[in-house]
C-alpha cells in the first residue's frame, strides 16, 4: 500500500538535478532492487534501515521534500515529521493526508497512482527556490499552528468529557 512503485517510476522521469538522491527508510526485499536496478536508479537511491526519532529528524532537516505516494494510509506520522522540519509534502490524497498537507501552500495532493502528477508536483518542488523555502516555512507554520502535541491532547480530553458527560 505505500506505492513505491509509483515513486520509483516518478523520480526515474522526474529529470532532476542528477545530484538529487532518493532516501528511503526500512530495507528493500529482492523484488524492489530489481525494480531499482532496472530503473537505472541504484546510485541515486539509499536506504537507511530504521532509524531513532533524533536520527529521523536529522534525515528530515537534509531532505528538500518528502513524498508520500501511499495508495492507503491511515494518519500518516511521517508527514507531520516531514513539516515539523520545516520539509514540503507531495502527498497522496488518501487516509489523512488531506487534512495534513495544504495545497500548493506546503506541498501538493495527487490522485494515489498518478505517476505523472508525482512528476510535475516533484519538479515543482524541486527546480523552484522560491517556492521551495515558501513551502519549507510554510509547512513548518502549519504544523506548529495545527498539530502541536496540546492540542491533540487537549482535543482528546475533550472527546472523553463528552463521552462521559452523555
Amino acid at each position: 500500500h505505500k506505492n513505491v512503485q509509483t515513486l520509483l517510476t516518478a523520480f526515474s522521469m522526474a529529470e532532476v538535478d542528477l545530484a538529487i538522491g532518493l532516501v528511503m527508510t526500512g530495507t528493500p526485499d529482492e523484488a524492489m532492487f530489481k525494480e531499482i536496478e532496472q530503473a537505472g536508479l541504484t546510485d541515486r537511491i539509499r536506504f537507511i534501515g530504521g532509524l531513532s526519532d533524533e536520527q529521523l529528524a536529522r534525515w528530515y532537516r537534509g531532505a528538500i521534500a518528502l513524498a508520500c505516494p501511499s495508495s492507503y494510509e491511515g494518519f500518516g506520522m511521517p508527514v507531520l515529521e516531514a513539516m515539523a522540519c520545516g520539509v514540503p509534502v507531495v502527498a497522496t490524497r488518501v487516509g489523512a493526508f488531506e487534512e495534513l498537507v495544504v495545497q500548493d501552500k506546503t506541498g501538493a495532493l495527487i490522485e494515489a497512482g498518478n505517476t505523472a502528477a508525482m512528476v510535475a508536483a516533484a519538479k515543482d518542488i524541486l527546480t523552484n527556490p522560491e517556492r521551495l523555502a515558501a513551502q519549507s516555512k510554510a509547512a513548518r507554520a502549519h504544523m506548529e499552528a495545527n498539530f502541536r502535541i496540546e492540542q491533540e491532547a487537549a482535543a482528546i480530553t475533550s472527546v472523553y468529557r463528552r463521552l462521559l458527560n452523555s
